[in-house]
């Protein structure tokens, strides 16, 4: 995905909502600088920050990954037409793609996967947003912090969980991690 045509999507929603910015910050718990940045594609936010972004505005997560306005039943993204978000300026590095972009089809879950680079988070950055979230290992380790509980966690392991909740990934030995993330975002 574009990161202008992300920011772009977010600040038309606002004000199509007839939000300010300081009103969406209140709502998200987020600063009007960060907003802003976010809405002018300085920073590229995290899928947790997304969330609660989409909250606010009343929309799934989906909404700002949509290509064009269709009322498909079923949504088919082939794998090399998945779109790579790579975060590199504020907080923790890491990449995901959006699995199933491309229609306004009301959805309850928003499937990602996410990368995990080396190095990349040796230490854990805690996330918490609206709903609930499921995760599964495909390629690598990972310890996997929940609230004050650790799970170390290896291909095929999954975990189940209230994404309200602070959690968040950890890498073991520095090496790379491939997991699935599903979740809800009311």
């Amino acid at each position: 995905m574009n990161e202008l045509l992300l920011g772009r999507r977010i600040k038309e929603l606002r004000r199509e909502r007839g939000y300010t910015l300081e009103e969406v910050a209140k709502r998200t718990g987020f600063s009007k600088s960060l907003l802003s940045k976010i809405e002018n594609s300085q920073v590229s936010p995290p899928i947790a920050t997304l969330s609660r972004i989409a909250s606010a505005l009343d929309v799934a997560i989906g909404f700002f990954f949509e290509e064009e306005a269709r009322q498909d039943r079923a949504i088919f993204v082939p794998k090399s037409q998945r779109q790579r978000i790579d975060r590199r300026d504020l907080g923790p590095e890491y990449g995901y793609e959006h699995l199933a972009f491309g229609s306004t089809m009301p959805r309850l879950m928003e499937p990602f996967v996410i990368f995990l680079e080396p190095d990349s988070q040796e230490v854990a950055t805690l996330f918490e947003h609206p709903g609930e979230e499921f995760i599964m290992v495909l390629q690598g380790e990972m310890e996997f912090l929940f609230g004050s509980t650790s799970y170390r966690m290896a291909e095929g392991d999954s975990l189940y969980f209230d994404a309200r909740v602070p959690h968040g990934p950890k890498q073991l030995h520095g090496r790379p991690v491939k997991y699935l993330a599903i979740f809800t975002n009311r």
